[in-house]
């Protein structure tokens, strides 16, 4: 099967090398993000990281989606391994590899396919062993002879083989360079200083800083290894070149001087082959968005870091050991490749070449001597490769003799993973709304216990507000609250095992809950100083052991399972119609009206588990004793009709209703009490979307998900969204920046989702 899709993959280009659902999804035309006009007052102004634009958008489609399967049979990504013969072998990066990319980021592409996996793999190419071979070649001589370009057919994979050679350099003990996203040296992202003298270099101190911290954070160790040949400012001879890459970042004024240093000593220095990779490359040999003070657009060698980057691009300056490898892209589509630059490569440029049109020198000049690896076609091996790689990740699995197996029919159930903050964040949310709703309703707990438990010819608690009134006249305020500790002990205990395991202690809440109310049992009034170890030591002495202990288990188990489904499918619902992100309190509505219709179609379940567990008791005023669930349905229902499945439903609304809401809202309160990682967007155009949504926050940070709410008739916006960021850092990078867009034309406003006020709907 494999060799049949590829031979039908021969003839179509390869997006990347990488699989996923996500990108063989269709593109999606989107709105242009439009900026305001005076672009002087929007320089980062220091301490920006580099705009990777890198997006994750596995939240929209995270249902239609497979369990990321277990990529740990296929072979790590090691040096060792990329050879002629592993030509066509899929490979997985381990997050130590790809540690780089934490601080550098990766192309939009990329991200996108990696999101989705659990691992992210790849497949080695013939371009890209040729590329490796360069470098392997190139560790010993001098970067002037080692300039290459990978080019090729838009989705070649250009990107992911220059990804793939950075990764190696890196583990070959390489200085790496790795700058995926060359636009964003030319877009006027950075603030840049005039010349002092006419015709000179304008400065960027902040790019120049944010440069130098990225590469020290990712090439630490081995900076710590090379020293300073020369004295400058405060350091001197033989000082480690990491501590000057970090002064940069603290003494901005300084940066643009500093990269020059720094950028010199790794042409002199011998202990570490240096890597210059850079994506689009082709953005530095056009002009750029920076403009002088006539507007007039200024070029990549008039700046002062892509004017020494070009330095080593054109061969004028050198490492003496290293290489130099670009790749061009299709993107930004703002800057396409220039012809000139195709011409220096000896290839044909894609639009015709006008006579009386005429090409920059310096340019010209700057790409004179880079060398072509050309980005060929899948051949056979590779395109089997592919395929392989995308039926394992479709489905994996263990064989009888506990081996990784292939199952192609084989359809994984959908999930999702979270990280460790976020469960014990859940957890502490849950373990609140738990406690809160509990203690809000227990009163009216004890008093639907009564109900369905007295006999229907002796009841003598009758009413809901005339029983509550006689509970608090025999007890006092301790009534409502009696065993309230043991319920909430029982309901933790039920939440951490099974309820088989824990059925013996509802049992003796149950027990003691009737302990001390009037219902003419013997020795009641003996049993309400009995602690919950010394009822349960009653039951099971009197009443059969074990079998006493777990009397009314079968229509418990019958009973809790369709309650919790009911219970949580009908707030999802409910949440489906009417959003809580508005407001918290709506969250306390629909969470109990969902606990209301699930306690109602799973009551009799209840009615019996506390009759069965009330049937060792001597009492005719807990009425008969029954021989099993199905006996005491038939008495129940001959001697009271079907109504008597539903004794107590009323107390038990208006304990559900309230419980299962505070619940709910609890949850969501707590949940969200820390939560910066979400924020509210609005002032929203009718017309936007889920994806222009994406679009507009991806440059900030990795997007876990995403959405417009919508009017369920029109389907067009409300006027306001929700971003959630991988972290709250992201996030805040978003609040900090996005005040200052227009999106569709309009100026959005942002805040955090749980500190905003609730918008009207």
């Amino acid at each position: 099967m494999a060799s049949r899709a590829a031979r039908i993959a021969l003839s179509y280009p390869s997006r990347q090398f990488t699989t996923s659902a996500v990108a063989h999804l269709p593109p999606k035309k989107g709105q242009t993000i439009k900026k305001t006009a005076n672009s002087f007052t929007k320089k980062n102004k220091g301490g920006n990281k580099l705009k990777t634009e890198a997006v994750s958008h596995s939240g929209r489609y995270e249902k239609l989606q497979a369990t990321p399967p277990d990529l740990s049979f296929m072979p790590e990504f090691l040096p060792e391994r990329i050879t002629d013969k592993s030509i066509g072998t899929p490979f997985r990066f381990t997050k130590d590899a790809l540690n780089i990319t934490k601080f550098t980021g990766i192309p939009p592409t990329l991200a996108r396919e990696f999101a989705t996996e659990r691992e992210a793999h790849t497949v080695i190419r013939k371009s890209s062993i040729n590329a490796i071979n360069k470098l392997d070649s190139a560790s010993k001589t001098s970067s002037k002879d080692n300039r290459y370009v990978l080019h090729g057919k838009i989705g070649s994979g250009r990107s992911i083989s220059l990804l793939q050679s950075v990764i190696y350099a890196q583990q070959s003990n390489w200085l790496v360079f790795y700058i995926p996203k060359s636009q964003h040296l030319v877009d006027s992202s950075y603030a840049y200083n005039p010349p002092s003298e006419s015709g000179g270099i304008w400065t960027q101190p902040s790019l120049s800083a944010e440069i130098l911290r990225i590469f020290a954070e990712t090439n630490k160790e081995k900076l710590n290894d090379v020293k300073i040949s020369q004295d400058y400012d405060q350091f001197k001879a033989g000082d480690k070149i990491y501590d000057l890459c970090i002064h940069a970042t603290k003494y901005e004024n300084k940066a643009v001087e500093t990269f020059d240093v720094v950028m010199n000593e790794l042409s002199k220095q011998t202990a570490h082959p240096v890597l210059l990779a850079m994506d689009s490359i082709q953005a530095m040999y056009q002009p750029t968005l920076y403009k002088d003070q006539h507007f007039n657009k200024l070029h990549p060698y008039e700046l002062s870091v892509t004017a020494k980057i070009l330095d080593f691009l054109s061969g004028r300056q050198q490492f003496n050991r290293g290489a130099i490898l670009g790749a061009t892209s299709s993107t930004p589509t703002t800057m396409q490749i220039p012809s000139l630059l195709l011409a220096q490569l000896g290839l044909q440029p894609e639009k015709p070449i006008n006579p009386f049109e005429k090409w920059n020198t310096k340019h010209l000049n700057n790409a004179n001597g880079l060398k072509l690896i050309e980005m060929e076609e899948l051949t056979f091996a590779e395109a089997v490769g592919v395929f392989e790689s995308f039926a394992k990740k479709v489905s994996t699995g263990v064989n009888e003799n506990g081996d990784k197996s292939i199952d192609e029919n084989k359809e994984k159930s959908p999930h999702k993973s979270y990280d460790g903050k976020k469960m014990m964040e859940w957890f502490i949310a849950g373990g609140a709304s738990g406690v809160a709703s509990r203690t809000a309703v227990s009163p009216i707990e004890r008093l639907k216990i009564l109900q369905q438990v007295q006999s229907f010819s002796k009841a003598e608690y009758t009413g809901l507000w005339s029983s509550l009134k006689k509970m608090y006249k025999e007890e006092g305020f301790k009534g409502f609250m009696r065993e309230n500790w043991q319920k909430l002990a029982a309901g933790a205990l039920a939440g951490i095992n099974s309820v088989a395991t824990t059925y013996p202690l509802d049992l003796v809440r149950s027990r003691l809950s009737i302990a001390t109310a009037s219902l003419g049992v013997e020795s009641s009034r003996q049993d309400a100083k009995l602690s919950m170890w010394a009822m349960g030591k009653k039951v099971y002495r009197e009443e059969g052991g074990y079998r006493g202990l777990y009397r009314g288990l079968v229509p418990t188990s019958v009973g809790v399972a369709p309650y919790v489904a009911i219970n949580f499918a009908t707030y999802e619902m409910l949440k489906s119609y009417i959003p809580i992100d508005g407001s918290k309190w709506l969250a306390l509505v629909i969470g109990a009206m969902s606990g209301t219709v699930s306690q109602t179609l799973t009551y009799p379940c209840d009615v019996l588990r506390r009759k069965m567990q009330v049937n060792g008791i001597r009492s005719d005023a807990l009425g008969p004793k029954y021989n099993g669930s199905i006996d005491a349905i038939k008495q129940i229902v001959r001697a009271e009709g079907f109504k008597g499945l539903y004794r107590g439903i009323v107390a038990n609304w208006m304990k559900v209703a309230p419980s299962i809401g505070v619940s709910f809202y609890t949850y969501e309160l707590c949940s969200s009490m820390n939560d910066n990682s979400k924020i509210y967007i609005s002032n929203l155009s009718w017309s936007t979307n889920d994806e222009d949504l994406a679009r507009a926050f991806s440059p900030f940070g990795q997007i876990s998900d995403y959405i417009v709410m919508k009017d369920r008739q029109t389907g067009r916006s409300r006027g306001f969204g929700f971003v959630t960021y991988a972290n709250d850092r992201e996030a805040s990078s978003a609040l900090e920046s996005m005040n200052e867009v227009e999106l569709d034309g309009r100026r959005i406003r942002v805040n955090y989702a749980h500190a905003r006020s609730s918008p009207r709907r």
